[in-house]
């Protein structure tokens, strides 16, 4: 799951969508009973041709599972702006940034690699310009530059053993579970903090890899 996945949630709870009475229903139907929403509407019925990613069945069998379950707490995509963008955006401004310079690779999985076609952005989309020095790069080149250069990774990388980060504790992560192992064994405190704060989605992921397993 990904960021695309909460943003489109959050759009249908705000819209007041009912999972349980109209997941089911067809895209004409629901369009008419919810008006503004065509484009998450897609999403949810599957109508968008530009690539599975951007349909609910890239998610398998959680349309049936939120059919079948509802969803009884709020959905937030916004996770990103508060914790990155805003104050990315706040100190350029505060500080008159001219340029961004960021390790984005185009060779990334999720989101950030394919939200950029190219190495440089102008101001005309930002206040600042943006270079990825690095978007051109493959793994294998990637490993190369920390080999030659010495560089020293994160502790999450280096010592927990986690391969990606994200927001701690996401339960929209694919592999959430060992993350929260890995959280429990070396960041306690941070393991309680996010265990209150998503107790109930923790919940009803694990409920919906249940549903999973029980119909494949």
């Amino acid at each position: 799951m990904d960021i695309l996945l909460s943003i489109n949630l959050e759009r249908l709870q705000n819209h007041n969508f009912n999972f349980t009475e109209d997941g089911n229903k067809e895209f004409d139907y629901l369009i008419e009973k919810y008006p503004g929403t065509k484009s998450v509407l897609k999403w949810w019925c599957n109508k968008n041709n530009i690539g599975n990613r951007y349909n609910i069945d890239n998610n398998k069998l959680l349309k049936q599972f939120l059919i079948k379950n509802g969803l009884p707490f709020k959905v937030s995509g916004k996770c990103c702006n508060g914790a990155k963008k805003l104050p990315i955006k706040q100190y350029a401004k505060e500080n008159n940034i001219e340029l961004m310079i960021l390790g984005i690779r185009r060779a990334e999985n999720g989101i950030r690699g394919g939200a950029y076609k190219n190495c440089f952005i102008s101001k005309k989309t930002y206040s600042y310009d943006m270079y990825f020095p690095m978007f051109w790069w493959t793994q294998k080149e990637k490993k190369i530059f920390d080999s030659e250069m010495n560089i020293k990774h994160s502790s999450c990388y280096s010592e927990y053993g986690l391969k990606r980060t994200g927001c701690a504790g996401c339960p929209f992560g694919r592999d959430f579970e060992n993350e929260l192992d890995i959280i429990k064994n070396y960041e306690p405190k941070l393991y309680k903090g996010i265990n209150t704060i998503f107790n109930s989605p923790y919940e009803w992921t694990r409920l919906y890899k249940k549903f999973i397993k029980d119909n494949i």
